[in-house]
């Protein structure tokens, strides 16, 4: 599960594991991170800047993280 995880020493995407229930990672970077979506087809999770507007793609392979 991908959780934005806002504060002002936050601003990341938290990684967690259902199964083992505990965090394995996380992504620094994101401001005011205004959604964050994965899609499993491609393989990439998507994050929205709430301050400009952008989206970050991030591969979303357990390797990869």
């Amino acid at each position: 599960m991908f959780v934005a995880a806002l504060g002002d020493d936050q601003n990341t995407v938290e990684v967690i594991d259902l199964k083992m229930g505990k965090r394995i990672f996380s992504i620094p970077g994101p401001k005011q991170t205004a959604g964050v979506f994965y899609s499993p087809d491609f393989k990439k999770l998507f994050v929205a800047n709430g301050t400009d507007g952008t989206c970050k793609i991030f591969a979303g392979t357990r390797s990869s993280l």
